[in-house]
């Protein structure tokens, strides 16, 4: 039964479906009176344990889904040199948490211990370390931080301490980092787009778009699509020539690309804009605000289940209705003034149907989507044991979700809707009957049978 509600969850969430109407949700709000560290929220994650962690201008919070635990900044922590306001945080595979302060210094929640560390303790250097520039988590584990003036730091978690090794970026600045289809990352610079050799940690001279600033990388995995200070659009990928796909002549501060192919960016104008990969069609979402937020820090995009959710530039909130080429207000038009406010602070929006944001008006909001009808599907008409469901999974990372029954079919069911069975190994022989399903941290499936 509980494989079959599964099922029912995501063909609920799917493309086809969620799209044709539109979300209701309860709501839920927490604050400082709630056990929130802080009513300012800078960045919320959710770790592979289910946890939600909050970082805010006064401390770390973890939820577990009844109480806040808090973990103090600033000199009420005792730690040397650690701020109070955390701008950023990234959850490596070990489920450390990593987070970026105020000033630019690095510390580390340790999960092993529970305890707040400097992620540079054991670095000897002339200069501190500090960053203004995003963390970067990669698929093997390491952490990657762009040291202002520096270069790269690749650190990882040990169980004697931080290892660290500094990659040096020679004459050029480096500004955004994505991982490829091979486990190579590439570097966004100020001349160009360049690969980092993780086998030496060397960054290659040879690269594409040399004439440009880039500002900002994004990959699906198999592309990676760059953004630049003179408003081009360009990708490129394996064995396939460099290309511009568009020229929006103002400077790119974020760019996503979605499961449909679907180009997303914004820049210094309000709101967020999409490029439509056959026609190359563009159109500018805005919506209005009662608080915008003066400070442009650009847009920001996810898709969880075939969705598009976007935070937009200077204010507005909501996600992408495919049927109606409208982002919609998600319980924040500023019409009605029992709405959530539409200028965000901080997002999550996770598979399960729950929403978490921080609007202008501090805090923290849960909205749960409310399921209004239940659809039962079939993976087989004519098969019984097709439907005789007997594991199931959730790929996170990929947004698939995989069955697996009783007639040794595994399903393997994507976000745009595609479906791939698979019921052979690679020797050609029947799977058999699969009663479990596990994905390990880095992505591999793992069956029973």
């Amino acid at each position: 039964m509980k494989a079959l509600l599964a099922v029912l969850l995501f063909i609920l969430l799917s493309p086809k479906t969620a799209e044709a109407q539109q979300f209701q949700a309860s709501l839920s709000h927490y604050s400082m009176d709630d056990g929130l560290a802080s009513n300012v929220v800078s960045k919320i994650l959710q770790d592979d344990y289910g946890f939600i962690w909050i970082s805010t201008w006064n401390g770390l919070s973890r939820f577990d889904g009844y109480n806040f635990y808090n973990y103090k900044t600033g000199a009420a922590s005792g730690i040397p040199k650690l701020h109070n306001r955390i701008l950023d945080m990234v959850i490596d595979t070990q489920q450390n948490v990593w987070l970026r302060m105020y000033d630019g210094r690095v510390f580390v929640l340790k999960r092993s211990t529970d305890t707040i560390i400097n992620a540079f303790e054991n670095v000897m250097t002339n200069e501190e370390p500090f960053t203004n520039y995003p963390l970067m988590v990669t698929s093997s584990g390491d952490v990657l931080v762009n040291v202002d003036g520096v270069g790269l730091y690749k650190l990882r978690m040990e169980q004697n301490g931080i290892q660290s090794q500094l990659i040096t970026a020679g004459n050029l600045t480096v500004t955004s980092m994505a991982e490829g289809y091979q486990n190579d990352i590439w570097l966004g610079t100020d001349k160009g787009v360049h690969r980092m050799d993780m086998s030496n940690l060397t960054i290659e001279r040879k690269g594409v778009f040399l004439d440009e600033n880039v500002t900002v990388l994004f990959s699906n995995g198999y592309n990676i699509y760059v953004g630049t200070e003179s408003g081009k659009i360009c990708s490129f990928s394996y064995g396939q020539d460099s290309q511009v796909l568009a020229d929006c002549k103002n400077r790119i501060s974020a760019l996503f690309v979605d499961s449909h192919g679907i180009i997303w960016y914004s820049d210094n104008r309000d709101g967020v804009h999409r490029i439509m990969p056959d026609t190359h069609e563009e159109k500018t979402f805005v919506q209005r605000v009662t608080v915008p937020d003066y400070d442009g820090k650009g847009g920001e995009f996810g898709e969880v289940n075939g969705t598009v959710w976007a935070r937009m530039n200077r204010g507005g909130y909501g996600y992408y209705n495919r049927e109606k080429d409208e982002i919609e207000y998600f319980h924040n038009d500023p019409s009605n003034p029992w709405n959530l406010s539409n200028t965000i602070n901080a997002r999550l929006e996770l598979s399960e149907g729950v929403v978490w944001e921080s609007t202008s008006r501090r805090g923290l909001e849960k909205l749960e989507i409310q399921k209004k009808t239940i659809e039962r599907v079939l993976l087989s008409q004519t098969q019984a044991m097709s439907n005789d469901i007997r594991a199931i999974a959730f790929d996170t990372r990929r947004q698939q979700l995989l069955i697996a029954n009783k007639a040794g079919e595994l399903y393997i069911k994507r976000a745009n809707g595609e479906t791939i069975i698979v019921n052979k190994d690679s020797k050609g022989e029947a799977l058999g009957r699969i009663y479990g399903i596990y994905i390990d941290s880095k992505g591999n499936y793992w069956l029973s049978s």
